[in-house]
């Protein structure tokens, strides 16, 4: 099973607008996904990485992070899977919508290491 790089936020507001604020934070254009699969709601990406959107999950609350309370999920993927760019790229996002002051967040790895917060 691979392990990934995500941030979880707390986004008010209208879907469009941090859909936006997100994109912006990627520097890609996020298109409608395949949320009917279960897969994601939103996607987009570059030829190395690839950012994936949910605007809901149902993770509960584990290892201490309290993942309940942040129901968009922002997952990146290196597609050469090198973990160090991987990384970066999530860091970056998480850096810049942390910027904005909009967004509560959680940056986490592998679902269990909590990296970042941010509350603005």
């Amino acid at each position: 099973m691979s392990s990934y790089y995500q941030s979880f936020l707390r986004a008010p507001g209208e879907k469009e607008r941090f859909i936006a604020d997100i994109a912006n934070a990627a520097g890609c254009d996020l298109k409608p996904g395949a949320a009917t699969n279960g897969d994601y709601d939103f996607a987009g990406g570059s030829d190395t990485a690839k950012v994936q959107v949910e605007l809901s999950h149902e993770f509960e609350d584990d290892y201490g992070i309290p993942f309940s309370q942040y129901p968009v999920i922002i997952t990146v993927i290196d597609l050469e899977r090198k973990a160090d760019r991987e990384e970066a790229y999530a860091r970056s996002i998480f850096r810049k919508l942390a910027e904005s002051g909009k967004y509560s967040m959680l940056l986490v790895h592998d679902l269990s290491d909590l990296i970042d917060r941010h509350d603005p």
